[in-house]
């Protein structure tokens, strides 16, 4: 099961990834640069800037990305989210 951290313009506070260090941060691709610079080791994956949006919006990619996965099955975790 892929973990999954949608973000948006927060690169220097993905504390999920200290709870979830193997998860992969999805950020516009305008984004990407800073997502890597602040968060060096993570995977991050981009989506086209059209793609993103409202939270809903953002959802509906997560989903249909992690569609192309055997099992499709995903947890997508707030980026924000910093302990259980």
């Amino acid at each position: 099961m892929k973990i999954l951290i949608p973000s948006y313009n927060r690169a220097r506070c993905v504390f999920a990834l200290d709870v979830f260090p193997t998860a992969t941060v999805i950020v516009p691709a305008s984004q990407e640069a800073d997502y890597r610079r602040c968060n060096p080791g993570a995977t991050v994956q981009t989506i086209p800037d059209t793609d993103d949006g409202n939270l809903s919006r953002k959802r509906n990619v997560v989903a249909s990305l992690s569609g192309k996965e055997p099992d499709g099955a995903f947890v997508a975790v707030d980026d924000d989210v910093c302990g259980l």
